[in-house]
């Protein structure tokens, strides 16, 4: 009788030792053991919450304008300099890369500007830009 009952209290432990390994794992680990000659898998899946970054962009492309306007470079295309009230926004990429340290983040786009006078002509321009934001500093607008 003491076999049975040590037999079944070991089958009963191993069987609380994975349901209750499988309770306390995380869920989104998989790891795998290698034998040899086959290949090793390892996977962690780790979801991270990120803040909306479009709201960033959307200031970085609007800081862009307000230098498009200052700057007399920026209001010529194909030789033809254009007035601020003739030049619009076309196109922004949606793929855009933000980096931020501590205070200070930089924001790197592409963006399609039209240029428009009247109805004869119109000329389109695209730019590479970075915006670089430093805490208690003005913007920074760099154009490629």
């Amino acid at each position: 009788m003491d076999f049975k009952l040590a037999t079944l209290l070991i089958a009963l432990a191993l069987i609380l030792g994975v349901v209750g390994g499988y309770a306390v794992a995380p869920e989104s680990e998989i790891k795998v053991v290698t034998l040899p000659g086959e290949t090793v898998v390892n996977e962690t899946i780790i979801e991270v919450e990120v803040a909306d970054t479009s709201l960033l962009l959307d200031q970085a492309v609007s800081d862009f304008l307000n230098e498009v306007a200052d700057e007399n470079d920026l209001r010529r295309c194909d030789g033809d300099k254009y007035s601020i009230t003739e030049i619009s926004q076309e196109d922004v990429d949606n793929e855009y890369d933000v980096s931020i340290d501590g205070e200070d983040y930089t924001v790197e786009f592409e963006i399609e500007l039209r240029y428009k006078e009247s109805d004869l002509r119109s000329c389109y321009e695209d730019y590479r830009v970075s915006a670089e934001y430093e805490e208690d500093e003005d913007v920074v607008i760099t154009v490629d």
